[in-house]
């Protein structure tokens, strides 16, 4: 005579293993997502059916896995009381050991994974730190060179050598361009020329043209065009 099932006990007894855990579970255990009952086989699906028609299990909505709805549920405080009425306290405390041990499982795996991450980020920190600290170079070599020098500190050190010259005594522009490199080693030609035109604009200084062969002058980069002409040289009055 095959044994008879009591569904009553298996559902209480299974219970007993969820009391100390509130997650939302599925009924039945699907792939890795866990359920209340391992399966549907046999005395599960009839313990399973007992829960529900008992109010032991509560439905707490759906979720949505692919092509599928799963139907979540939750042990409810009726179930709760059935099962810490109706088990010994040896198989509750063992349900709660059973369920605490798995959630340590799952916190382990978690800390495992935030590690791992962890670790990740380091190493993604570590290479950019490095690649930071290799082209930082090839940055501060082309940018420096082009800096900007303080304009009243360029134009107060060109109205003092220009300051003393005189349309008789001119200053060429390359050699004033020369002086300036010394305090300001990175001063760009660009500038030079910028602070050049500011002074003649406001009539601080004067140009005179280049007045030999212009084969001469080819490499000479400080010169600058003025209304129309190649200036050569500076004076002041």
């Amino acid at each position: 005579m095959a044994k008879l099932i009591d569904p009553r006990k298996v559902a209480l007894e299974t219970l007993a293993a969820s009391i100390a855990d509130p997650t939302e579970k599925l009924l039945y255990k699907s792939g890795k997502s866990p359920g209340f009952f391992n399966g549907k086989a046999g005395a599960n699906k009839l313990a399973a059916d007992f829960c529900l028609k008992e109010d032991w299990l509560e439905s707490t909505g759906t979720r949505r896995k692919g092509a599928t709805v799963q139907h979540i549920f939750r042990l409810s405080p009726k179930g709760i009381q059935a099962v810490l009425e109706n088990n010994p306290t040896t198989t509750v405390l063992e349900g709660i050991q059973s369920s605490m041990e798995q959630q340590k499982e799952q916190l382990q795996t978690v800390g495992k994974m935030f590690q791992a991450m962890e670790i990740n980020v380091r190493r993604v920190t570590e290479l950019v730190e490095d690649v930071a600290h290799k082209v930082r170079p090839q940055i501060v070599e082309t940018v420096v060179p082009n800096g900007h020098v303080p304009a009243q500190q360029l134009d107060a050190e060109i109205l003092r050598q220009v300051g003393h010259r005189t349309r008789d005594n001119f200053l060429p522009l390359p050699d004033l361009f020369r002086s300036l490199k010394t305090p300001w080693p990175h001063l760009s030609i660009g500038e030079f020329h910028d602070r050049l035109r500011q002074l003649r604009e406001t009539n601080h200084i004067k140009f005179a043209p280049y007045t030999r062969s212009f084969a001469v002058i080819a490499r000479d980069r400080e010169a600058m065009f003025w209304d129309g002409e190649v200036m050569y040289y500076v004076y002041s009055d």
